[in-house]
């Protein structure tokens, strides 16, 4: 079955012009002129991959990205696969965002035909196999990644990238494949070192009379960016569902992460005085013997609120 890509522009050239490309190549191909209209697609069908321009009306394409991924998470599908595309050179920048953002590519318009079709080519082999059906999202099951050595091209590319951040002071937000190979980085780190880290799995728990009055999307989507401002640059997070978030924070004591999240849910009850939501934390030290390479880890608390 060919492979269906949707386009997302509101340039009608753009969409003629890749729409030709990706149907010479035997692709399904959908042009919408909206990130409001792309939404209401998905709500019924599942394509393989979104090319996305950034600059559109009513909605921009990160908004739609976002959108996107709250309504992923609520529904319980695999994220789907987002190339952005843009026409603006001046913003070297730009890029960071997007990846930062947990976009598969970046592509700038006008696109030369190879790159266009390597990038889809690459986002199509690595596409995700969609979850089990049934899958728990527990601390241990999510944070339970494989922790064998990457090889060291992979650590000089996650060095680079970690080295790049040096200007920012927040948390790095990841998609899923990203946060993983981030993740065994950190944990070879972690045993080479004999240092400790803490996995944490927090959950936004609505009150059911008061949520009513809110947009409980919009609040987790306030609570995602609070949360990436209020952690430290060395930290990293993945967004596993709509209402829940998988940290991972490194050279913590057990005194300083019990004040990380005392400082995180006093600071949060600032912002919702209301107690529209309320979180749950569940935590898990891991640390490593000095004297093997045994992983050891314990819970350290099962509910926090």
């Amino acid at each position: 079955m060919s492979n269906w890509v949707i386009i997302v522009d509101d340039d009608v050239s753009i969409l003629r012009i890749t729409r030709i490309l990706l149907k010479n190549k035997d692709m399904r191909v959908s042009a919408v002129k909206s990130g409001r209209e792309f939404l209401n697609l998905m709500k019924t069908h599942h394509p393989d991959l979104v090319l996305m321009d950034i600059v559109m009306p009513e909605i921009d394409g990160f908004k739609t990205y976002e959108r996107l991924r709250e309504f992923e998470a609520l529904e319980k599908r695999s994220p789907l696969p987002v190339i952005f595309m843009t026409n603006n050179d001046n913003d070297p920048a730009l890029e960071k965002k997007c990846i930062d953002m947990g976009a598969s590519g970046f592509i700038k318009k006008p696109f030369n035909r190879d790159v266009l079709m390597e990038s889809i080519s690459k986002c199509l082999t690595h596409k995700e196999k969609p979850p089990v059906e049934g899958e728990k999202e527990t601390l241990a099951e999510m944070a339970d990644f494989s922790t064998e050595l990457v090889a060291d091209t992979d650590l000089d590319r996650l060095s680079n990238l970690l080295e790049e951040r040096s200007g920012d002071e927040c948390a790095l937000w990841l998609n899923k494949e990203s946060f993983i190979n981030i993740y065994r980085f950190m944990m070879r780190y972690i045993e080479t070192y004999n240092s400790t880290a803490y996995k944490i799995l927090i959950t936004l728990n609505p009150d059911d009379e008061k949520s009513r009055r809110a947009s409980i999307n919009g609040i987790c989507e306030e609570f995602a960016g609070f949360l990436k401002l209020n952690l430290r640059k060395s930290d990293i997070m993945m967004q596993t569902k709509a209402n829940q978030f998988f940290l991972l924070l490194p050279e913590l004591s057990d005194s300083n992460v019990g004040d990380v999240l005392e400082r995180i849910n006093t600071k949060w009850k600032e912002k919702d005085p209301e107690g529209i939501v309320s979180l749950n934390f569940d935590i898990q030290v891991v640390s490593f013997e000095k004297d093997n390479e045994s992983r050891r880890e314990h819970d350290n608390a099962g509910d926090r609120t």
